[in-house]
């Protein structure tokens, strides 16, 4: 090894360079801390890399190991070692992905190779004709892409905010909790929820055990004479009662038994009805069917918008996507509090953009590859 021409050989053993060092990097220095990293310092890294870049570029017909980068042998196995840490941590789960040195290295080796690639191509602009014009474009569009894309996914992470704000009915909130940092950040738009809505799936009534407290099968018929969605105890009986508090009540017959049962709220006991010595019917909390909060959103910048929130449905406005995370439990359908959580990452479309572009190239790559195969095939 180490003899010109190099292989994959030597590419593998850069990435297993790569991979120890990074190994190293992690147990003394600890998870790569990208909030250090944030702007402007991530674009001036940005740029510094694009310097590199070009740098080596320059020198490649002087140093064979820089020109050798720009091969397939060199690109290959930096591709597997970034395939494989993506996957394995991926599927492990183990330690945030961007955090973690040995990927974070192979990630920016790989887009050194194809910066290289990139540039030797478009040296060679003067050689491309009608034939190979279009294949030289696709492969630029798609090395491009992959660059961009790792480039925003791991310098921009430094600027993506998570933050968690619980807001109450009726006041406005404009400071949110970053759970990392455990610091209160002031935000440059402020939150006023205005109603929380929760729908429940219907009660059910189960048998549980009365030594264990455990769901239990029985053979013993369960019927519900009637259900009383919002309602009160009275006197060992349950009546309607639209006011906060409000629980949900049956009346059932379960074998030669018969009573009320109810969930309870934070106001009431839930009621269970002994069936006999070893069990007795129960009415389970309801299930949350789906949860929203109405709100008004006002910026800095004077914009006032109103919407509804729920899960998988953010309200996105200035950069910011503004997600239902949670609500009072205790309080139930009744809470007047909402936990929103909201999430900002300005490098996101680059990272979107960098997606597109290497699939569009891909394609006409591929395109490509199958009509010089067909033209060929076609020669007599």
């Amino acid at each position: 090894m180490w003899t010109n021409p190099y292989t994959w050989k030597e590419g593998c053993c850069i990435g297993g360079g790569l991979l120890v060092v990074g190994m190293v990097l992690q147990w003394v220095m600890g998870e790569v801390q990208w909030s250090l990293m944030a702007w402007p310092v991530n674009g001036i890294l940005v740029a510094m890399l694009l310097i590199v870049i070009l740098v080596l570029h320059l020198l490649r017909d002087r140093v064979y190991p820089i020109r050798y980068l720009a091969t397939s042998q060199a690109a290959v196995p930096a591709i597997l070692f970034s395939a494989a840490l993506t996957l394995v941590m991926g599927i492990t789960g183990w330690m945030s992905m961007l955090r973690f040195w040995p990927l974070v290295l192979c990630y920016w080796w790989m887009v050194i190779i194809m910066g290289l690639a990139v540039l030797k191509r478009l040296s060679r602009i003067r050689s491309w004709n009608k034939s190979n014009i279009v294949k030289n474009l696709a492969f630029i569009t798609n090395h491009l892409g992959l660059m961009l894309a790792l480039v925003a996914a791991t310098a921009g992470s430094a600027d993506m905010q998570r933050l968690k704000m619980s807001c109450q009915e009726g006041q406005i909130e404009w400071r949110a909790m970053d759970e990392e940092s455990k610091a209160v950040v002031e935000l440059p738009l402020a939150i006023e929820l205005q109603d929380f809505v929760l729908e429940q799936y219907a009660p059910q009534v189960v048998l549980i055990s009365n030594s264990t407290g455990q769901k239990i099968s029985s053979d013993i018929l369960i019927h519900t004479d009637s259900v009383i969605e919002y309602a009160a105890p009275v006197d060992h009986r349950y009546v309607e009662w639209h006011s906060m508090g409000a629980t949900t009540a049956a009346y059932v017959h379960v074998g030669d038994t018969a009573g009320w049962v109810s969930n309870g709220s934070f106001m009431f006991p839930f009621a269970a009805l002994r069936v006999n010595d070893s069990c007795s019917a129960v009415m389970p909390e309801q299930e949350p069917k789906r949860y929203a909060s109405q709100v008004d959103v006002y910026t800095q910048n004077g914009q006032h918008v109103q919407g509804v929130i729920e899960v998988n449905h953010p309200l996105q406005i200035e950069g910011w996507k503004i997600y239902q995370l949670n609500y009072d439990t205790q309080m139930g359908r009744w809470s007047t509090t909402s936990v929103f959580e909201l999430v900002r990452d300005p490098w996101l479309p680059a990272v979107y953009a960098g997606l597109i572009m290497m699939v569009l190239g891909a394609i006409f790559m591929f395109i490509f590859a199958g009509e010089s195969r067909q033209s060929k095939s076609e020669e007599p």
